[in-house]
């Protein structure tokens, strides 16, 4: 029931993808295509379940996605330009980012190991309401769920640039901008009076700062979604094993540095690797989305890493610790832990041991709460290669700030079997079974299974 938080779920999410490469005459074109069908046959509330309503015999979410579905024109000109058309992901420094258009990949120079590749695409944004819907993962923070009747939604244009030259100097940069269009306004952004209360009927007026956050989406029928700048440049100094790298976010919707980011790597010795990574984010959200009205929390995190290789007889160990720091306006909290991994393998056979936590420092328990946990495997690679098979068991443990961290309460344990074989040349198959039981997720199964097939 629903006043005590307890939702009976039998969901399942089956996933088909597949491609068929080097088609045409002179096998210059590829269609690779990834459907999923996502349903639930549980008991669940939805999102416009009434208030007080029975709990609903089955939840009735039935999803059919396609998550890309592309076609691509390998050296559509000359050998400098390949096509891409339909359904795809574009990843860039600003994102994972899914629409319906074309790409244009230009490969305008390349020399040995240096080059120079220009990407121009224009599309459509793929939302929850678009035809055969999105992958949730791919959407912005903020995107409604239902935003119009029209299955176009709006329009995306972007670019994105990469250059390596000196063999060592790494170079990028991208931009995109994302229009809305809307059946009516955005009425919280139109004229609008007070819905209840002593002062009902009369007029609603925005403060200086909610009238700036609202002008920044059209309270049109036409509104600017997302209008991002990123960069990002690398350097490398193989001879005393540095690598340093940085990176960076503007929106340029509310004119503000939205990621940073700085990377020192070291190598010092062939088997040693020190990390150190420190980084800025704030809360990115669409245009229009109501988060903007309010204190987004933007966070400062730090991390440093090592990892040594063959340490001791075929051991690997790799350590981390990271401090992260939350404000607010009014207060600062923040998290801070270690992790540790211990690796061992003798030819087929592998084990490892693992322990990670994260602490709140400051005034009150962060954004996730404080966290415990710890496990350990094994696996074991059978019959010349082509069969894998592998479990882990782990445990973890939660606090918040009206209950801390206690192991002994609201703790969980997963166990967790797996297997990837080679049935034939042409098909593999993999499953995966876990099992979560105790503390608040008692009850907790969850099963992959994949088949994937090559034919040449």
């Amino acid at each position: 029931p629903r006043d005590r938080g307890v939702e009976a779920r039998e969901r399942s999410g089956p996933e088909v993808a597949g491609g068929a490469y080097q088609l045409g005459p002179d096998g210059q074109f590829d269609v690779i295509a990834s459907v999923r069908y996502d349903t639930d046959f549980g008991t669940g509330f939805r999102a416009d379940t009434p208030f007080g309503a029975p709990i609903p015999a089955v939840d009735g979410r039935h999803d059919v996605d396609i998550l890309f579905l592309h076609l691509d024109w390998r050296n559509m000109i000359g050998r400098e330009f390949d096509l891409r058309v339909g359904r795809q992901v574009h990843v860039d420094d600003l994102d994972f980012f899914i629409f319906d258009g074309l790409k244009l990949i230009g490969h305008l120079w390349r020399e040995g190991r240096n080059h120079f590749d220009l990407d121009l695409f224009a599309g459509s944004p793929v939302r929850f309401d678009a035809v055969f819907g999105s992958t949730e993962a791919l959407l912005g923070d903020g995107t409604e769920v239902y935003d119009g009747e029209t299955p176009f939604g709006g329009m995306a244009l972007g670019a994105s640039a990469f250059l390596r030259v000196a063999s060592h100097l790494t170079l990028s940069a991208s931009w995109r901008n994302e229009v809305v269009f809307r059946e009516d306004e955005i009425v919280g952004f139109g004229p609008t009076v007070v819905a209840s209360g002593p002062q009902a009927g009369t007029p609603f007026v925005l403060g200086p700062d909610l009238r700036r956050e609202a002008a920044l989406a059209s309270a049109e029928t036409v509104g600017l979604q997302v209008s991002l700048l990123g960069a990002s440049i690398g350097f490398e100094l193989p001879s005393i094993g540095v690598a340093l790298s940085a990176g960076g976010v503007v929106d340029l919707l509310a004119v503000r540095l939205d990621q940073a980011r700085l990377g020192l790597t070291w190598s010092p010795q062939p088997n040693l690797r020190l990390e150190l990574e420190g980084f800025r984010l704030r809360p990115r959200f669409v245009g229009d989305s109501i988060f903007n009205w309010f204190a987004a929390f933007p966070y400062d995190r730090a991390q440093f890493g090592v990892t040594v290789e063959d340490f001791g007889p075929r051991l690997r160990l790799r350590g981390h610790w990271f401090a992260q720091r939350f404000t607010d306006g009014d207060q600062d909290d923040g998290l801070h832990g270690p992790s540790l991994r211990l690796e061992w393998r003798e030819r087929t056979v592998g084990l490892h041991v693992f322990s990670e936590g994260g602490f709140h420092f400051g005034e009150a328990t962060a954004i996730g709460g404080d966290w415990l946990s710890a496990g350990a495997g094994a696996d074991v690679t059978l019959l010349g290669g082509r069969l894998r098979l592998d479990g882990r068991v782990s445990w973890a443990a939660v606090g918040t700030e009206d209950r801390g961290l206690d192991p002994s309460e609201g703790a969980t344990t997963t166990l967790a079997v797996g297997a990837q074989g080679e049935l034939t040349h042409w098909l593999r198959a993999q499953t995966y079974y876990a099992h979560t039981f105790q503390g608040l997720v008692d009850g907790q199964h969850r099963l992959f299974v994949e088949l994937a097939a090559r034919y040449r």
